[in-house]
């Protein structure tokens, strides 16, 4: 919440009133009827700001999840579907990746720690945007306290830097961040901010440039990931289907087997007649052409027809079903996941994008119309992407 002032307004004459409004015109360099361009543009960019945070805070737990399903991926693939908790609980806390003495449960924690700093510097951000947002409307801003902020934002950089798991070069890319959140918090939020516009941004945004490149270059290294869980989910897929081609082809030959063996009994019994012969002799060799395209299933030849495994009853068709359920909902979530990535990258290089705009025309580096139009431009995609974000956060994903 922010902090109210202490000062309390006195009332004065219509005179008063109106000097108000030139004093806060003049600081701002506008009118009361018509905002300058430059005014335009910081509001634009503090408006983006704060709606696309707000809708990218959710999903920035991107890669300490999809650590936890591809570590759920992992375990399927070398234990089978329909493993129970206890057993996935037990072997994430205790299964060491090649080469390294780290569990999987080591390396998502870490990243979530790096989830948990790009929160941080996220709030120091929308809070920035805030003190512009009060600049702009009422002239001035009242400081508000970041301390707790800055505070875990401090003890998560030493936790990150002392990280020395595989996920290091995620992690390294958010590790410094509590210093910019923490002059944010000291230089702009903690005291009242009434101080000439230009000025706040020429002092903030440089620091706002640190933190929004920091989470831009944390969330394209997480890219790597996406990659990753689609081929161990590839790789889940394929052991099961591949168990279950096995077994399928192991009952079909067990009764090629035996229907072979009970025909050559029909044919030597000299009780049996032609037509039993016939129809033995039948139902054996339709029992081995079933093996054999079972077998040319399994070893990935293509059949000469429809594989006739297929159209018949299977006795395992449950545990079918069961991979096709588990593919299906799978893919859909990792593709969910990647809908919000896709989306919070674009919000983060619009959100720097305009931050540098900003910078310039505070520098006088770019004209104030033309820092409007840059601005507004790019705020209008960060709400096209915020839409988007949204329908990819409500379908949701489910946590291993």
């Amino acid at each position: 919440m922010v902090r109210e002032s202490g000062k309390r307004r006195t009332p004065g004459r219509a005179w008063s009133a109106l000097s108000v409004v030139v004093a806060l015109s003049s600081v701002l360099g506008t009118s009361a009827c018509n905002p300058a361009p430059f005014v335009k543009a910081s509001d634009s960019f503090a408006q983006a700001t704060i709606g696309g945070i707000d809708a990218l805070s959710p999903s920035f737990a991107t890669a300490s999840s999809l650590c936890r399903t591809r570590a759920r991926m992992h375990f399927l693939a070398t234990r089978g579907l329909g493993d129970n908790d206890t057993e996935w609980t037990a072997w994430y806390a205790r299964h060491k990746l090649t080469k390294t003495e780290f569990t999987w449960k080591d390396h998502c924690e870490a990243l979530q720690r790096s989830d948990e700093m790009l929160k941080k510097g996220l709030a120091a951000v929308s809070w920035y945007a805030r003190v512009l947002k009060g600049m702009v409307d009422v002239g001035t801003y009242d400081g508000v306290s970041l301390e707790s902020t800055v505070k875990d934002a401090s003890a998560l950089g030493v936790a990150l830097a002392q990280n020395q798991t595989a996920t290091k070069n995620l992690t390294d890319k958010v590790q410094n961040l509590a210093s910019p959140i923490g002059w944010l918090g000291q230089q702009i939020l903690e005291r009242y901010a009434a101080k000439e516009l230009r000025q706040t941004i020429r002092e903030g945004a440089p620091k706002v440039a640190l933190i929004l490149g920091a989470l831009k270059a944390y969330n394209e290294a997480v890219a790597a990931t996406f990659t990753d869980a689609d081929s161990l989910l590839n790789n889940v897929i394929n052991v099961a289907n591949s168990s279950l081609m096995i077994e399928d082809y192991g009952r079909a030959e067990e009764r090629a087997r035996e229907l072979s063996e009970w025909a050559k009994g029909v044919a030597q019994d000299p009780k049996s007649t032609p037509d039993e012969q016939k129809r033995a002799a039948n139902e054996a060799r339709l029992a081995a052409e079933d093996a054999q395209e079972a077998f040319d299933f399994m070893t990935r030849k293509a059949p000469a027809s429809e594989h006739r495994v297929w159209r018949r009853i299977r006795p395992d068709a449950l545990k079918v079903l069961e991979i096709d359920g588990f593919a299906r909902r799978s893919a859909g979530e990792i593709s969910a996941v990647r809908d919000q990535w896709t989306a919070c990258a674009t919000v983060l290089s619009d959100l720097e994008k305009a931050n540098s705009a900003l910078l310039d025309a505070a520098n006088g580096k770019m004209k104030d119309e033309d820092a409007r139009r840059v601005v507004a431009g790019l705020a209008d995609d960060v709400i096209l992407q915020v839409a988007t974000l949204k329908r990819a956060l409500e379908q949701g994903r489910t946590e291993p």
